[in-house]
């Protein structure tokens, strides 16, 4: 490809030095977030731009830097790796107070098509007729495709009776080519704000006794007239009077 295509026309479409704050409008170098579609670093020419539909930079936020190489003449070409950075942001389960996910930063090849990133969390019962209530090991995930299939919103996975492991999607890093032959970096933020598996209520000994707050609970069924144990989530737990 001639490598004239690359060559800015005046000096407001060169693109800014400083990626560290992740992408740049070429017309007025404002912050861009993450969210919907940007022609990152790539194909600014001529009264382009980037196409950015949203603008968030808050808990959980994505954000792309260094995805281009530039020579001293200003031609701009696509780089091999860039880096995935995500925001830190708190996640709040059930009976529990929030636990904080630590950001992270992972360089990434270029030329792997999508990139997941999700987070974890592990949750314990304190005791064997308790519901889930007590979260740790908070961690983030920057994945290629093909490395986990986990980050889902609505499920989780356990390994026994007591240890459950949460996942959220937070968002998807695509890259791919457009119709003109530019390379383009697509962000889709999923998760906006801090996380919040979702409230419930109840309490931990109502006037019966009972653990009747909502959550993740072992329960026993009969199938065929034979026990088996189940996990159930349980919400809006009232003694019938």
């Amino acid at each position: 490809m001639d490598d004239s295509f690359y060559t800015f026309d005046a000096p407001k479409y060169k693109i800014p030095d400083d990626r560290s704050l992740g992408l740049h409008d070429a017309l007025d170098s404002g912050l861009l977030g993450s969210g919907g579609q940007t022609n990152d670093d790539v194909g600014i020419a001529s009264g382009g731009g980037v196409n950015q539909d949203t603008f968030y930079t808050g808990p959980f936020a994505i954000k792309i830097n260094g995805s281009y190489d530039e020579t001293s003449e200003g031609i701009v070409s696509q780089s091999s790796s860039f880096n995935i950075t995500v925001e830190e942001g708190t996640a709040k389960y059930p009976n529990a107070n929030a636990v904080t996910v630590g950001g992270k930063t992972t360089s990434v090849s270029a030329f792997n098509s999508m990139y997941r990133i999700y987070a974890s969390v592990k949750g314990t019962r304190s005791a064997s007729n308790k519901p889930v209530d007590t979260y740790s090991d908070p961690t983030m995930y920057i994945d290629g495709r093909n490395v986990s299939t986990a980050g889902s919103n609505t499920r989780y996975l356990t390994d026994n009776n007591r240890d459950y492991t949460f996942y959220f999607l937070i968002g998807t890093v695509t890259t791919s080519k457009n119709g003109d032959g530019n390379w383009v970096v697509k962000v889709n933020q999923i998760q906006v704000g801090n996380y919040l598996y979702g409230d419930t209520n109840g309490e931990s000994s109502d006037t019966n006794g009972n653990d009747t707050r909502g959550g993740q609970r072992r329960v026993t069924v009969c199938l065929n007239g034979k026990p088996y144990y189940a996990d159930i989530e349980m919400t809006n737990i009232i003694a019938v009077t």
